[in-house]
């Protein structure tokens, strides 16, 4: 989720996401009712625009609460990011984290000059390096993990951690695309915790990278998203938190304006996104398969919670493609591409219905771009 000079955190005052109309309830958000459902990843999604530098748009569930936005903390590291709560509390999902910020492995230099790890290295220019040793993004996911939950979970505690190979070889792959080479470990974590007085679950995936020379070692993280969420919303928190990280898009306008990111910066973020959502994808299906063989006497749940994994490929992380008005020009990325049509009104709000009339007045409909 960045190069070398960007990293992404939330910062920012906390607002509502803007309203999209629907054509139906489907996609439409559905809490857990009576039956005890999981809460569905096919919830209305509204456009989120970065408040601070205009820097990134994102989607978010239309009506949740959302903070974040740009944070410079120099003229070289920029932190990106964004929260999301559901109404009702039950899920809190994050982008990033402002707190996160480009490490400096411990050296011999730094200890002579009296910087020890937990201390900041600063070499100039307002940059400021926290001395800790190389994490991997499977280390990174379960030590920070863990202390990131807590701020909305009690008693968090690690279920099991792992390395992504598969995610680490599709970012690597990703920034070679751009013409970066880079080496990159990913992983993730799960949790248990407690939210409310009743039982949750958290997530945590993570990619870092170390970079080495002669002189010094450095490393950042690169992909930084989780969630926690009651159990009976776990299932469903999986396939939002897919598409919110499939929809990530860097402004171009902005990225035109910082001279530090590559003209490749946009689509090594987007297939960097697609690598975290697979690997979202796969942890949600093996906790299915988990739960299933676990819990054999009560096969109704385990059932339903694997239909909802599966749910996510039909819902939560279906193609996306990009669209264009070709009344105005205007482009629209990482929309879903599997409905028949996509309406866009004066406001900017998106509605994708299998429906060939018109909302209504002041509402255009949208094609796909060549080549999106």
């Amino acid at each position: 989720m960045g190069v070398a000079v960007i990293a992404y955190g939330a910062c920012g005052q906390t607002q509502s996401a803007p309203p999209v109309r629907t054509a139906s309830q489907s996609p439409g958000a559905r809490a857990s009712g009576k039956s005890g459902a999981p809460l569905r990843p096919d919830v209305r999604w509204s456009r989120f625009d970065d408040p601070v530098e205009h820097a990134f748009t994102i989607d978010v569930p239309a009506g949740w609460r959302v903070s974040g936005g740009s944070r410079r903390m120099s003229a070289v590291e920029i932190r990106l990011g964004v929260n999301v709560t559901s109404p009702d509390g039950a899920i809190t999902l994050f982008y990033g984290d402002s707190d996160v910020p480009i490490y400096t492995v411990p050296s011999r230099m730094l200890a002579m000059a009296g910087l020890r790890p937990g201390m900041y290295y600063k070499p100039g220019q307002g940059v400021q390096m926290l001395i800790e040793p190389y994490l991997t993004g499977e280390a990174f996911a379960s030590q920070w993990g863990a202390q990131r939950l807590a701020r909305t979970c009690a008693s968090v505690s690690r279920v099991g951690a792992k390395a992504r190979p598969d995610s680490s070889s599709a970012i690597d792959l990703a920034y070679a695309h751009g013409g970066v080479r880079t080496s990159i470990l990913a992983g993730e974590a799960t949790f248990s915790c407690t939210l409310r007085s009743a039982p949750a679950a958290g997530y945590v995936f993570a990619a870092t990278e170390l970079v080495q020379s002669q002189t010094s070692s450095l490393w950042d993280v690169k992909a930084l998203v989780g969630f926690t969420a009651l159990e009976p919303h776990a299932a469903g928190a999986y396939g939002v938190l897919t598409h919110l990280v499939a929809s990530f898009a860097i402004d171009r306008a902005w990225q035109a304006r910082q001279q530090a990111v590559t003209a490749q910066f946009d689509r090594i973020v987007a297939q960097t996104n697609a690598a975290v959502s697979q690997a979202i994808i796969n942890n949600g299906r093996a906790l299915a398969a988990a739960s299933a063989a676990q819990f054999q006497h009560s096969q109704q749940n385990a059932n339903a919670n694997f239909n909802e994994i599966e749910k996510y490929d039909a819902y939560g992380v279906r193609g996306t493609s990009d669209f264009v008005n070709p009344d105005t020009g205007s482009r629209y990325g990482f929309l879903d591409n599997s409905y028949a049509h996509t309406y866009v009104n004066n406001d900017h709000e998106i509605l994708q219905t299998d429906s060939e009339h018109l909302p209504g007045l002041g509402w255009h409909e949208l094609h796909v771009a060549p080549g999106g």
